[in-house]
This record gives structure tokens, C-alpha cells and sequence, in this order.
């Protein structure tokens, strides 16, 4: 009976209208707080299914790229559907060590604006939220910096939202670490991740972003990176000029 349940709410999650993938989604949610539920939900094989469908290329006609994205967009979906508002750094590791993370990374990196859809941002914006300092590293450790820094140019402004969310909190993580090493931390050098930023331009992407988006949420929420600015090098930017 679990596993029928399970099976029909996971079959809900495809090619069905977005009300009830949501529907859908918010049980499986609600399912997966149980470890016995949650092994039946999403395991390595649902995992790799996962990873090999991101892998696949955007080639053939329009419609066929189309139909690729759906379904790519669908698993993002699946992914986020689940991990929404839970503490579960075991499914997230096992999500970020099997490669998934790294795919994504590459599809920010690589692809044209128009493919990137909120679905793969948000799906995974949600590997880095409602988890510990020590996962977020994982992430930090794969340099996702240039890839967040151009999503700033997207036209899509969630998507905006959502990289300079991200950006913040791995900065802020940067901080965490130097202190966690017992190291005096007083704004007077550089970021632990200064190097990073700089070397794919990131320092003045944020004042281009700063002075052409118009969405105050942006900038005042995600984009709190004046805080973690640090050095020389940063000494001229105010970010209250943009209040």
C-alpha cells in the first residue's frame, strides 16, 4: 500500500497540470519526513535517473529542446518538492556528492539565458538552504561563484533574486569559516574568498547590478554583500547609495 501510494504521487509529479504536481509534491514532502517513506521517494537509482537526464544535451528542433527542458525542469521540481523547508543533509549530500550539483553549476555556466528556467535555480538554490554551514561548503568548494555571477544578468528577476541570495549566504559562510578557525575576523583584509570573486569579475558585476535593476528586494535582501566586503580593493563601494 506505501509503496503504491508513494508510486501514484510520484506518477502525479509529470505530465499533469501544475496544481496537481503541487498537490503532489506537498505529500511527498509531507512523506519524506519519514526515513522509511523517504528511502522509497528519492534513493541512488531515482538519483542517477536524475543526474543522467540534466547530462542530456539541448540538440534536435525546437520542439524536441523543448520537450528536453520539461522534463529537466520537472526533476528540478522533483528535487526541490522534496527538499522544500526540510532539514535533511544526508538526502542533500547524496545529491551534491552523485554530481547533480556539479551538472547544474555547468548548465549556468554554459547554456544560453533562455533554457535557464527557475526550476533549475530554485532546484538548486534548495541544496544550499535548511542545511549546515558544512554542506554549504561542499557547494563553496565547487567555486559556484562564476556561474551565480552571470546568472545576474538574466532577464528572469527570481532567477536574479535567487544568485544573489545564494552569492550572500556563501560569502557569509566564508566569514563563519575564518572565524570557526579561531581567526580574529575585523573587516581589515580580504574575504577568504576574495580571490574567487575577482578572478571572474564578480566585484564589478555587483556594481552593475546595482546600478541598472530597479527591484529594491534585490537589493536590499539577497544583495547584502556590502557586509562582507573586505580590503583595499572594496573601499570605495557604499552599498547605502543604493538604499
Amino acid at each position: 500500500m506505501r509503496s503504491d501510494i508513494i508510486s501514484h504521487l510520484k506518477s502525479l509529479t509529470g505530465e499533469h497540470d501544475k496544481l496537481t504536481q503541487q498537490n503532489a509534491m506537498f505529500a511527498l514532502n509531507m512523506l519524506a519526513r519519514d526515513p522509511v517513506n523517504l528511502s522509497q521517494i528519492i534513493n541512488r537509482d531515482e538519483l542517477l535517473q536524475i543526474k543522467n537526464l540534466l547530462q542530456i544535451e539541448l540538440k534536435g528542433n525546437e520542439k524536441q529542446k523543448k520537450e528536453i527542458i520539461k522534463q529537466q525542469e520537472n526533476k528540478c521540481e522533483f528535487i526541490t518538492g522534496i527538499l522544500r523547508s526540510r532539514f535533511d543533509e544526508q538526502t542533500r549530500q547524496e545529491i551534491i556528492k552523485i554530481g547533480i550539483a556539479n551538472i547544474l553549476l555547468n548548465i549556468f555556466a554554459t547554456r544560453d539565458f533562455q533554457t535557464i528556467t527557475l526550476p533549475f535555480s530554485t532546484g538548486f538554490g534548495v541544496l544550499c538552504t535548511s542545511c549546515s554551514q558544512e554542506l554549504i561548503q561542499l557547494i563553496i568548494n565547487m567555486n559556484p561563484y562564476p556561474q551565480h555571477f552571470r546568472l545576474l544578468d538574466h532577464s528572469n528577476q527570481d532567477i536574479v533574486r535567487n544568485a544573489s541570495d545564494l552569492i550572500h549566504n556563501f560569502l557569509c559562510i566564508g566569514v563563519n569559516r575564518t572565524l570557526d578557525r579561531g581567526m580574529v575576523y575585523e573587516g581589515s583584509g580580504p574575504h577568504p574568498d576574495y580571490d574567487l570573486v575577482v578572478s571572474c569579475g564578480g566585484v564589478q558585476k555587483i556594481f552593475d547590478v546595482f546600478r541598472k535593476i530597479n527591484n529594491l528586494e534585490i537589493k536590499k535582501g539577497g544583495f547584502k554583500i556590502p557586509e562582507w566586503k573586505q580590503g583595499e580593493e572594496f573601499s570605495d563601494f557604499d552599498g547605502k547609495e543604493f538604499n
